[in-house]
């Protein structure tokens, strides 16, 4: 599969912006677009026996968040003197990116899988503060702003069969695991004790679900790990926090009772696990420490 898509994007951001030196604000108008050529090719090698390999290239574009293209401003009147603010202009991510996997279905609902990826960034999105004059006054004004080229690579694995191999009623167990380990040396921009890493990049994830089908009844139990990662919580884009690894067990079940009715239930976070998060790249500077507990759900569904 060989093709190539031209998208063009034009964004309008209304606001106000707070005048240098003054509580008053004045109403501004930005308009932006861009245009972006896509071109992209899929291949498909099926050597039978459930043994296929995968590949891809293409060119591929994320929008900016909607609320960092906002055109408004807010400035202190006092020293020292800053601003935050939106930026309508922002271009949105854009990379190069190669994909492979390899893939065998060795029986029905089995798999093993691996997969290779690679992303040769042009530039991304994150948060600077620099000094900008107004009104004869110098701000250190943090905006959202397009940052320089890099690469993400990743390696993902999956692994999922039924137990066929054991006897009895072991037979209707199973396994679903998938392992996920990601490298980049791309980093945001705002200053820390040490370099934050691109939002949302854990360099180890890892899931492992052990479950158990017969007939009407279902149930499974699944385990949760991802090493730190630079998180933004809540909506300010600036409000950079590294959340700490983590490790959730989850338990579900379910029970058809006939084609009209079924019954479910659930416990979230059995282990009782809390977030940590803290901040400028310092495990000793704590951002946040939540404790949410275990969470339990029951329900009934009616099919007619």
């Amino acid at each position: 599969n060989i093709g190539v898509r031209v998208v063009t994007t034009k964004t309008t951001s209304d606001g106000y912006q707070q005048d240098p030196g003054a509580d008053t604000f004045t109403a501004v108008k930005i308009d932006n677009d861009y245009t972006d050529v896509l071109p992209s090719a899929n291949f498909k090698f099926d050597f039978g026996e459930g043994k296929v390999v995968r590949l891809g290239v293409a060119q591929v574009v994320a929008r900016p968040p909607l609320d960092e293209l906002r055109a408004s401003r807010t400035l202190t009147t006092w020293a020292p003197y800053t601003g935050s603010g939106g930026n309508p202009d922002l271009k949105p991510f854009k990379a190069v990116q190669f994909d492979a996997s390899a893939e065998w279905y060795f029986r029905p609902e089995a798999l093993v899988a691996v997969s290779y990826y690679y992303k040769d960034v042009d530039t991304y999105i994150g948060w600077q503060q620099a000094p900008e004059t107004l009104g004869g006054t110098t701000y250190a004004v943090s905006t959202p702003v397009n940052g320089g080229g890099g690469y993400i690579q990743g390696v993902e694995t999956t692994f999922q069969t039924p137990f066929f191999f054991l006897p009895g009623f072991l037979s209707k167990f199973g396994i679903y695991s998938n392992y996920a380990y990601v490298d980049s040396n791309l980093n945001e921009m705002i200053p820390a004790v040490k370099p934050l890493s691109l939002t949302g990049l854990a360099k180890h994830t890892a899931t492992v679900d052990l479950w158990y089908a017969d007939g009407p009844i279902e149930a499974r139990l699944g385990w949760k790990y991802h090493s730190p990662m630079t998180v933004i919580y809540g909506w300010d884009g600036s409000d950079l926090q590294t959340l700490e690894s983590e490790k959730t067990l989850d338990f579900s079940s379910s029970y058809t009772v006939n084609e009209h009715v079924a019954v479910r239930f659930q416990v979230n976070n059995l282990t009782n696990s809390a977030t940590r998060m803290y901040t400028d790249g310092d495990p000793n500077r704590l951002g946040r420490y939540d404790s949410y507990g275990r969470r339990y759900l029951m329900d009934v569904t009616l099919k007619f």
